[in-house]
């Protein structure tokens, strides 16, 4: 039998969905993955039912210690293509960056002791519209660790998101 010899990245990026598909799932919502991700979204969640609203998602996933201030500060590099997709004004739904923080160790990143699933760490959140133009390859993006991302921030988006929709109002 082969050896399984998955990239290391391609499990982030699955554990990374999986976290983005459960506080989703908990907010009432679904999430539907880009097939192809040429305008830096790679998912996009909607509710179930009620409000035809949605949030674009751009999902990172790290292992690295990218925390900054005491621990207040994630410090997230992203590339230039993908921070100016993101920081466009001319959109009608929210677009956001979520880096989902994973443990270095890489086998704590899932756990399956029975009754009990866990996957370590969570993921956060930060919108970028309008900010600067960068001139350099990438820019070090600065998420609060307030920006939480669970079901309650994917509700207050949603919610924010459909009351602008209602007044006839874009996202920006």
């Amino acid at each position: 039998m082969d050896t399984i010899t998955t990239a290391t990245t391609d499990i982030q990026e699955r554990l990374s969905i999986a976290y983005v598909t459960a506080v989703a799932a908990r907010a009432g919502c679904e999430i539907s993955e880009t097939k192809v991700d040429r305008n830096g979204i790679d998912l996009t969640i909607r509710p179930i039912s009620g409000a035809r609203v949605g949030i674009d998602i751009q999902l990172k996933a790290t292992s690295s210690d990218i925390r900054i201030h005491d621990g207040a500060t994630l410090s997230f590099q992203l590339d230039k293509s993908t921070y100016d997709k993101l920081r466009r004004t001319d959109v009608q739904s929210p677009q956001l960056l979520v880096v989902y923080e994973m443990p270095s160790n890489q086998e704590l990143w899932l756990g399956v002791q029975p009754p009990t699933t866990t996957l370590q760490h969570a993921a956060y959140w930060i919108d970028l519209l309008g900010r600067p133009a960068v001139t350099t390859e990438s820019t070090a993006i600065h998420l609060p660790s307030t920006n939480l991302f669970d079901d309650d921030a994917i509700r207050s988006i949603l919610t924010k998101a459909h009351a602008r929709a209602r007044e006839g109002l874009s996202w920006a």
